[in-house]
């Protein structure tokens, strides 16, 4: 399945996290983590490394499904502003943008949420593609320029980088890093 992420895509994403984010405020957001796996494994991962770099870290998770409610999981919708969460956060990663109903809203509540010198990570891969639009879930379909376009759409923001996915690249597994324009 597709959709799911693999740990070793967490923690090769967790080391790139690390490298990228050298003063961290210690909040880290997963949007669509039923299961609170993500979480889990961005946070263990990231406080084995670094040594003291991360050892404040909070790494939360947010789902619509009420039986979500542990691990670390609030239970919302993604597309609300959180305003506790207004710049807090190191990172924010999601691969669920194709269960939005409004992808820039989406994108806008998320980059809310990421620190001035924070990330947004977004998976995208086949099944994030019009040819996965296929359930009641699976509502948004785009190409990865599309998704990349998106993410700029508003002139605030911009891709600065597409890494592949260490284990699913033959899927096509690309995520699209995404930070504040520069000013």
């Amino acid at each position: 399945m597709e959709g799911y992420l693999p740990d070793y895509d967490i923690i090769f994403l967790a080391g790139f996290i690390d490298t990228v984010i050298h003063s961290p405020l210690g909040l880290g957001l997963c949007h669509g983590t039923r299961s609170g796996r993500e979480q889990r494994v961005f946070r263990e991962e990231l406080m084995s490394r670094s040594g003291d770099k991360w050892k404040e870290l909070r790494v939360l998770g947010t789902d619509i499904a009420p039986d979500a409610a542990s691990n670390d999981t609030v239970i919302m919708d993604y597309h609300v502003q959180q305003p506790a969460w207004q710049g807090a956060a190191d990172f924010v990663f999601s691969n669920t943008l194709d269960h939005s109903i409004a992808p820039a809203r989406a994108i806008e509540s998320w980059m809310s949420a990421v620190a001035r010198d924070g990330i947004l990570i977004i998976e995208h891969g086949s099944d994030h593609t019009e040819l996965g639009v296929n359930s009641e879930s699976d509502v948004f379909g785009a190409s990865l320029q599309e998704y990349a376009a998106l993410a700029s759409l508003s002139g605030k923001y911009e891709v600065k980088e597409t890494v592949a996915s260490p284990t699913r690249g033959d899927r096509r597994i690309r995520f699209l890093v995404v930070k504040r324009s520069e000013e």
